[in-house]
């Protein structure tokens, strides 16, 4: 499991530098000559191989000639970093923990663990964020339908009163026309 989060983060991480590096246009030097007529003669440009191979004097100097060049403490060299796969093969520098990449602070080992915790982090965080707000739209939602029935009970209850209200005044007058309500009526029992 922890291979895989390795894996996976290395990938992203590669994936995002090789953008970077990909729009960071690689300069051609043009020499000019001292003719009249001032021709502009292109020098050729090393290979990426040939060029991180020039910056073997320290890390610091490797890392940041290029991000496609890594520096290897094994055998203190700068290498191309070999897009091709996720991480150099262990035959060209070891394991991961023997190479820096992008800084000499630490090693390209933990800066993927680093890079894998971060980016677990963030995605945590944003859905958490987003179970939370989902939640309270739920609860605005349940309080709206809450206000929305108790008024619908409450235009019913009114209802029904007018509606027994009604009931009970023609019954009252039937009850007056045939006088059959306690206080109007004119009869009274004859007890005899």
């Amino acid at each position: 499991m922890k291979n895989c989060a390795v894996l996976v983060s290395l990938a992203v991480l590669i994936s995002a530098l090789h953008c970077a590096s990909e729009n960071i246009n690689a300069t051609t030097d043009y020499v000019t000559t001292d003719e009249p007529t001032s021709t502009v003669t292109p020098t050729s440009t090393p290979t990426p191989e040939e060029f991180c191979a020039q910056h073997n004097s320290s890390c610091n100097d490797c890392v940041k000639s290029s991000a496609k060049c890594y520096y290897c403490y094994k055998n203190e060299r700068c290498s191309y970093y070999p897009y091709s796969h996720l991480a150099p093969r262990y035959d060209e520098c070891g394991t991961l923990g023997d190479m820096a990449w992008g800084t000499c602070l630490i090693n390209f080992e933990v800066l993927i663990i680093s890079l894998g915790v971060i980016g677990g982090v963030i995605f945590l965080a944003i859905i958490i964020c987003c179970c939370c707000c989902c939640k309270k739209r739920r609860k605005k939602r349940m309080e709206k339908d809450e206000v929305k029935w108790s008024r619908q009970r409450e235009e019913r209850k009114m209802r029904a009163e007018e509606r027994k209200k009604e009931r009970q005044s023609k019954t009252d007058e039937i009850r007056r026309k045939y006088g059959l309500l306690k206080d109007d009526n004119p009869y009274k029992r004859f007890d005899a």
